[in-house]
This record gives C-alpha cells, structure tokens and sequence, in this order.
C-alpha cells in the first residue's frame, strides 16, 4: 500500500468522510419528509370552509365536543402539520402556511419584520394569520415569541430582569404584574404565545 492510500486511511481523514456521508443522508431524509408532506389530501386555498356546518366551528358547543369533531375531521398530514413549528425566516413563500397547515410560528433568534416597528409585526403576524385561515379546515396558527424578559424584540417594549432577579424579589404581585405588561405588549402585535416560563436554579456549591 502506498503512501497516499496510508494517509488517507489516517483517522482524521476518516472523521471528515464520516462527517460527509452524514450530511449527505440528513439531507437526504430532509428532502424525502419534505416531499412527502406535500400530499394531495391537503387541499389549499380553500377558504370552503366558512360555509360548512361543523360542529367544530360552532363556538355554542362544548369545547370537547368541537375537538373530538375537528379531529375526526383531520387527515394525518393535517395533523402532522398543526405539530410543526416554524421559524418566521424559514418560510419562502406564504402558501407553504396553507398547503402544510402549519400549528405554529415563531420569531426566533431575534426574527423581525422590517421595519421593526410594533405596526409591522401586528401586520406580520396577522398575514400569517390570515394565509393559515385559508387552509381546508380554517385553523388559525399559533404565533410565539421569546418574550421571557418583556417584548424585548419590539423597540420601545418595556424589558424586564431574569427570572432569578425577580424571584429574588420574593414579591409574587411585583411579578404577576410584570407578566400582566407584557401580555399586553404582545396582544398588542397580535401575539398570545410567548415562551415562558423557564425554571432557573440556583445552587451554592460552596
């Protein structure tokens, strides 16, 4: 064996093919899911189902009743769809909202509309809003922000300590009235999700 095949077969050579194949077969299974969720069972743009006479949008019934209806009514993609989670930059192209019947959305990492301005996000997400609204069943995404310290991505939302500041407080009214801004920060840009809260603990290894 000559020298070039020995310094091939080196293990650091080895990790890099490794590393190469495995790209290669997560794109790969990235490229099959994808196709596979563009099946035919989801009909897009179809806004049909205003006009239908189900339980499910019959906000006089039990809240059970119309979930037990929407969900008899659900094909497998529909509900692989509600399961998925977005992120706002990932989505190219508005009709992907309605042809997969996404459940959620998210601006992450600091995902913004431009301008950013408390006007353009409402904008944003009631765009969102609106194209999910257009799926077969009609079901409205869920739209969340990383709002655990105030509205924080929004310029002149009010930011607010970490958890373990304000739970240093020990003043449970102090924090519920934090909550209460910044609920109303985010309805105020059409947003009801914000993901919080999160558990900080504190440990003195001395």
């Amino acid at each position: 064996m000559n020298s070039y095949f020995k310094k091939f077969l080196t293990s650091k050579t080895l990790i890099y093919v490794g590393v190469i194949i495995g790209v290669l077969v997560i794109g790969a299974c990235i490229y099959f899911i994808t196709n596979q969720f563009q099946l035919s069972d989801i009909k897009t743009l179809s806004p049909e189902y205003q006009n239908q006479d189900w339980p499910y949008l019959n906000s006089s019934l039990p809240t059970e009743e119309r979930v037990q209806d929407l969900l008899s009514r659900m094909t497998e993609a529909e509900k692989i769809g509600q399961l998925a989670l977005a992120e706002k930059n990932s989505i190219n192209n508005l009709e992907d909202v309605i042809r997969y019947g996404l459940g959620g959305i998210l601006s992450g990492s600091g995902a913004k509309p431009e301008p950013n301005t408390p006007e353009a996000w409402l904008a944003m997400v009631n765009t969102f809003d609106s194209a999910s609204r257009n799926s077969r069943l009609g079901i409205p995404v869920l739209y969340g922000v990383d709002a655990n310290h105030g509205h924080g991505n929004v310029p002149g939302a009010t930011l607010f300590p970490h958890f373990i500041g304000l739970g240093a407080t020990n003043d449970p009214d102090l924090v519920r009235r934090i909550g209460a801004i910044t609920a109303q920060e985010m309805s105020a840009t059409g947003i009801y999700w914000n993901f919080s809260p999160s558990i900080d603990v504190a440990q003195d290894i001395r």
